[in-house]
């Protein structure tokens, strides 16, 4: 009797020991830790920065990105496969309602602002396209002197698909218009294409100090826009970081650090390293435009000067 104890003893412990293991293994704090989430593969090259540097301020922490377009990660996160994400735009009422019913109350933080950018052949020497111009040839076939007979986008499940249906009030892409798998083979297209336009998010030629995209960005033209008719107007702009500013770009896109946990887990560490200083910086640097800006101040001492003449 005393040695069938002494075994069921051990069993206790070995499982007790498993279990304690297994808990400290999957222990998540705002700096320790495994998460997985889901992000807008536009978004892909910064937020792959913001990574990198978060876990080399914080080892212990692991965070798994993986990458897909805005239709997906919507429709993962609504339907409880993936509790993080980070897109190009806030959950709009009828998904806020549906997990509401289901008891849940997901934390948006909103933490930088992209753009979608309009770019063109080489050969097309003009360089500006009215606001109004840009929403009819979402809906309708371009007029045979059109430089634009053909326009190019990302994947047709992309939000920049998403966002030009919901401007243009239409539920599919017209004939001219043609989707490629990745940005990249966008640009490659509107470069060896004249006649073309390619409709691509601003970051993935916004960073000075990446030499692809500055490559990618000599490579093209890039289109200014002017803002809808009845708006303050600006003439015709770019979506450079300073036009990003209260939006004065026509087509600006909000981007979006979204957690259904509740929890003080790595995923909300995640997204305060983003909004804090050192995250907001490397979206500065990115040239996009961060939601939270450090004060700068200078100071300047008066001294005399001596005058040559």
């Amino acid at each position: 009797m005393k040695k069938c104890f002494q075994v069921v003893s051990f069993i206790f412990i070995i499982y007790a020991f498993s279990q304690c293991k297994k808990n400290k293994i999957t222990e998540s704090s705002p700096t320790l830790g495994q998460i997985t989430i889901l992000c807008d593969n536009n978004l892909e090259d910064i937020i792959k920065q913001e990574e990198n540097i978060f876990e080399r301020q914080y080892p212990y922490a692991h965070v798994d990105l993986n990458f897909n377009h805005e239709f997906n990660i919507f429709k993962s996160f609504i339907t409880d496969s993936i509790e993080v994400i980070i897109a190009s735009r806030f959950l709009n009422e009828k998904e806020l309602s549906y997990l509401d019913q289901q008891g849940i109350h997901p934390k948006q933080y909103h933490f930088a602002t992209s753009a979608i950018a309009f770019i063109t052949n080489l050969q097309n020497v003009d360089s500006t396209l009215n606001f109004e111009e840009a929403v009819k040839l979402f809906s309708s076939k371009p007029q045979s002197d059109s430089p634009y007979q053909s326009i190019i986008i990302e994947d047709a499940n992309s939000g920049i698909v998403l966002e030009i249906l919901n401007r243009s009030g239409i539920n599919s892409l017209p004939s001219h218009f043609f989707t490629l798998p990745s940005k990249n083979e966008v640009i490659s297209y509107v470069k060896s294409h004249p006649n073309t336009m390619g409709i691509i998010d601003w970051s993935a030629i916004s960073d000075s100090d990446n030499p692809i995209a500055q490559k990618n960005l000599n490579d093209i033209r890039l289109l200014h826009l002017s803002r809808p008719k009845d708006s303050i107007q600006f003439g015709y702009i770019a979506p450079y970081q300073y036009n990003l500013q209260d939006h004065k770009y026509p087509f600006t896109r909000d981007l979006v650090f979204i957690s259904r946990t509740g929890k003080s887990d790595l995923g909300l560490g995640f997204a305060s390293f983003i909004t804090s200083d050192i995250g907001q910086k490397i979206i500065l640097k990115a040239g996009l435009l961060p939601k939270f800006q450090t004060e700068r101040l200078i100071e300047f001492k008066q001294e005399s000067h001596k005058v040559v003449k």
